[in-house]
C-alpha cells in the first residue's frame, strides 16, 4: 500500500520540479515583437535562460519564468532620464509606483540603469527593472526588462550581466544593488533544473 501511494504522489512532485514543457519555451531574451534588436539571457557558463512566453504583441512580451516570475520585456525610444522611464516601466507593467526612497543604480559605463523595489504591500514583490542604452544602430533605443516574483535575484542577475556582454563587456552576474525583504539579499536560489535550460539558480558569478 506504501509503495502503491508513493507512485501516485510522484507525477505530482515531479510537475512542481519541472514547469510544463507544453508552453511556448524559449531563450529568455530582451526583445519585444517587429524589433530587430535582441539581447539574448544566458548563464555564466553560456547556457541559455529560458522561460515561457506568455504574451507577444507590439508593446511588448511578457514572459513566465520558474517560481512564478513574471518578466516584460520592450523598447522605449528617446529615453532623456533613466530613472524616470524605470518607474514609468514599473508603474506600467505592475500598477505600483515605487517610492522616492526606491533604490536606483547605473553601470560603471553609464549605459545600464536598475531600480530595485520592495513595496510590503505588492504580491509580486520584489520589483526590479533594468534598462541598457542602444549604441550603433541602436542609438536613441532603450531595452528595457521589468521583473517581479520570487525569483527576481536570480534573472535580474542573468538579465544584467547578459546586458553587460551586449555591451562587449565580461559577463559578470553581481547586481549593483540588492534585492530581498528591506534591502536584503535572499541568498542562494535553489531552482528545480529544467530539461534544456541547464543549471537553473546562481548568486552573483557563482553557479550551484
Amino acid at each position: 500500500m506504501a509503495v502503491a501511494t508513493v507512485m501516485l504522489l510522484l507525477p505530482t512532485v515531479i510537475n512542481l520540479a519541472i514547469p510544463d514543457r507544453g508552453g511556448d519555451y524559449r531563450q529568455l531574451s530582451v526583445d519585444a515583437f517587429g524589433v530587430d534588436w535582441r539581447i539574448p539571457v544566458t548563464t555564466a557558463d553560456g547556457a541559455e535562460v529560458r522561460c515561457e512566453v506568455s504574451t507577444d504583441d507590439f508593446v511588448s512580451r511578457t514572459w513566465i519564468c520558474t517560481e512564478g516570475t513574471t518578466i516584460t520585456t520592450q523598447f522605449v525610444e528617446g529615453v532623456r532620464d533613466a530613472e524616470n522611464t524605470l518607474r514609468r516601466m514599473i508603474r506600467a507593467n505592475s500598477g505600483f509606483a515605487p517610492g522616492s526612497d526606491a533604490r536606483v543604480a547605473h553601470s560603471a559605463d553609464g549605459r545600464a540603469h536598475m531600480l530595485s523595489e520592495q513595496p510590503s504591500d505588492y504580491p509580486g514583490a520584489p520589483l526590479v527593472a533594468l534598462s541598457m542604452d542602444g549604441a550603433g544602430d541602436e542609438e536613441g533605443t532603450t531595452a528595457i526588462a521589468v521583473i517581479s516574483g520570487d525569483a527576481a535575484q536570480y534573472y535580474a542577475s542573468a538579465i544584467w550581466a547578459s546586458m553587460a556582454q551586449a555591451r562587449g563587456l565580461p559577463y559578470d552576474a553581481d547586481l549593483p544593488l540588492e534585492i530581498g525583504a528591506d534591502g536584503q539579499d535572499p541568498g542562494q536560489w535553489h531552482l528545480p533544473q529544467v530539461p534544456g535550460q541547464g543549471r537553473m539558480g546562481f548568486r552573483g558569478n557563482e553557479d550551484v
